[in-house]
């Protein structure tokens, strides 16, 4: 089930939103590769599916002012994303922990151009974004690797149209 929205409260502020929900599960199956954990092949029926989180929503503000300058524009924007745990095998053996992201954004544009300053991970969530499983060659272990998320950003962008 998923379900958005997109309002334009003012001329000059829009706000957006939406929310998903899955509780996707395996019918029926088998998965051969964890053995060595479960003592052979083991069903995986009623497991959640993988990398598909049960939750995830997102939300955004955007606010475009014009300004006392001539012809420019003041803009920004806040963005937040989350999800819950998604597990990375179908076992459900391996998950990533729930995350919670904030972008923001700021900065005046004129005739042709455009500066912003903009903060990306804000909040600096260093949760993984994902994993998965996978046979060490080493070892012969079935082993796991995460997906780290960049942590926070700061940073400057000047465009120019020509």
């Amino acid at each position: 089930m998923e379900i958005g929205i997109a309002l334009k409260a003012t001329n000059w502020l829009t706000l957006s939103g939406n929310y998903a929900y899955t509780n996707a599960k395996a019918k029926k199956g088998t998965q051969n590769t964890l053995g060595t954990i479960f003592g052979g092949n083991m069903s995986v029926a009623g497991f959640s599916l993988p990398r598909s989180p049960k939750h995830a929503a997102a939300g955004s503000a955007a606010v475009d002012l014009p300004t006392s300058w001539s012809g420019m524009r003041f803009f920004a924007r806040a963005d937040i994303t989350y999800q819950s745990r998604r597990y990375a095998d179908l076992a459900n053996t391996i998950w990533a922990d729930p995350f919670t992201h904030v972008n923001l954004s700021a900065g005046l544009r004129g005739q042709g151009w455009r500066g912003s300053l903009w903060v990306k991970n804000a909040t600096n969530d260093d949760n993984a974004l994902d994993g998965f499983s996978y046979l060490d060659g080493a070892t012969f272990r079935n082993t796991a690797a995460d997906f780290l998320p960049r942590r926070r950003q700061i940073g400057a962008t000047v465009s120019y149209d020509f």
